[in-house]
């Protein structure tokens, strides 16, 4: 969301149109048909695909518009995965919200939609010293700098595969000779759970075990895979930023960073030295998550054939902490209040509407200041077998275990035989 500065209809819509042309993701088509691999059709820019793609409303009805068209799904096979709604007082424009799939742009990536487009209304020059569109990641990747990132991220990845492969090894209906490709429905489904007892559990494990609240959260997540699928370790693909880390941060403009994280049984081992090395992993895979995903398959595929399974390293984890990205009330513009999530009942288990095109397994976590969200997105027909509510409820009892200094697995353990016991709620 960004200010409108005053220009008029027409001038943003301009502005718009050279922003389209800059970033080919926002004009890109994506069509499935069946299969599952989908096919990409970057389209040509005209005004009445630009024009489609905005919504004019007065400051009075542009905030709930925008909130409609924030909470819909994307026609991505036929229309272009962004959406601008205008806030206009008289005849000039004073908010734009824009909406965009996240097939075609993530968080950060968003940041950079909404800078390039403050500039270009401001008549500024776009170019900068950050990398941020694909031919400067491309340059940056050729440079010498970038080889020698590109090294560490390769060796990092193979370091997680081959300690997944000594853990894990070849899993029942998993084909070690080729990858596997989901068949079936591409529909997924989702659910949400705001807890504040799960927040206190949280910090609690963070201060005795001395880590973030988001390596808890993984290890949490950990727990529950491991359950799942019975291995004494698992995989798991977390998503990163990349933004705080000086030495790659010109690298981060990729979408779908990610990068395993081996997350081992703590009843191997004390719990604390498995935190702590759960850690510096994650941190790990923060600094190495950029490395062209031809290249990581080629690790994933030379070292642990058929690890893209989430029985092996194909869930994905994000964490995001809100609490800390608040904005002052004065601050806010008539469409802040259309950015906060929809409300969730405490400790209550919200399912959604299927959706199309999701992940295989995805827990996206986020710190409020008085609680933990998390959502729970699985395929459908998918490898998850188990209700979405149950694992999630999983993952609750991980949570405390751990802020308990106990086995989370040994934990749930006794609360299948007692259901009584279920703490985190």
């Amino acid at each position: 969301m960004v200010d409108g500065r005053g220009a008029t209809v027409q001038q943003v819509l301009g502005a718009l149109t050279e922003l389209v042309h800059r970033h080919e993701a926002l004009r890109t088509l994506l069509s499935f048909d069946g299969d599952l691999t989908g096919r990409q059709r970057v389209t040509a820019v005209s005004v009445p695909a630009v024009e489609a793609a905005v919504s004019v409303r007065s400051v009075r009805t542009a905030e709930e518009h925008f909130a409609q068209i924030r909470h819909s799904s994307f026609e991505v096979a036929s229309k272009w995965p962004f959406h601008v709604v205008l806030s206009t007082t008289g005849r000039r424009v004073r908010e734009m919200g824009l909406v965009a799939d996240h097939s075609a742009v993530d968080g950060w990536g968003m940041n950079v939609l909404l800078q390039d487009l403050d500039g270009l209304l401001r008549g500024a020059p776009l170019s900068s010293s950050d990398v941020t569109q694909p031919l400067d990641v491309v340059h940056w990747e050729d440079s010498e700098a970038g080889q020698r990132h590109l090294k560490r991220a390769r060796r990092y990845w193979t370091e997680q595969f081959e300690e997944l492969r000594k853990d894990v090894g070849p899993q029942d209906g998993i084909d070690a000779r080729s990858s596997v490709v989901p068949t079936g429905s591409d529909r997924y489904a989702a659910c949400v759970l705001r807890s504040t007892s799960m927040l206190k559990a949280a910090e609690a494990a963070s201060s005795s075990l001395r880590v973030p609240v988001s390596t808890v959260l993984l290890m949490a997540f950990g727990a529950a895979l491991r359950r799942f699928t019975r291995t004494p370790a698992i995989g798991v693909l977390t998503l990163s930023h990349n933004r705080w880390l000086e030495s790659v941060r010109s690298s981060a403009s990729k979408m779908f960073l990610q990068a395993p994280v081996c997350v081992p049984d703590p009843s191997l081992e004390d719990l604390s030295r498995v935190a702590r090395r759960t850690f510096v992993r994650h941190t790990q895979a923060n600094m190495f998550a950029h490395i062209d995903r031809a290249e990581a398959e080629a690790v994933r595929d030379q070292v642990l054939p058929g690890a893209h399974s989430i029985r092996v390293a194909g869930a994905l984890f994000n964490f995001i902490d809100t609490s800390a990205q608040s904005l002052r009330a004065e601050a806010q513009g008539p469409l802040a209040s259309s950015l906060t999530p929809r409300p969730v009942p405490e400790g209550e288990i919200i399912f959604e509407e299927e959706r199309r095109h999701g992940p295989q397994l995805m827990l996206f976590a986020w710190r409020e200041p008085n609680s933990i969200g998390l959502r729970l997105a699985w395929r459908l027909n998918g490898e998850l077998t188990r209700p979405g509510d149950l694992f999630m409820r999983d993952i609750g009892d991980a949570v405390s275990a751990l802020a308990r200094g106990t086995d989370p697995r040994a934990e749930r353990a006794a609360i299948d035989a007692n259901p009584s016991q279920r703490a985190y709620r």
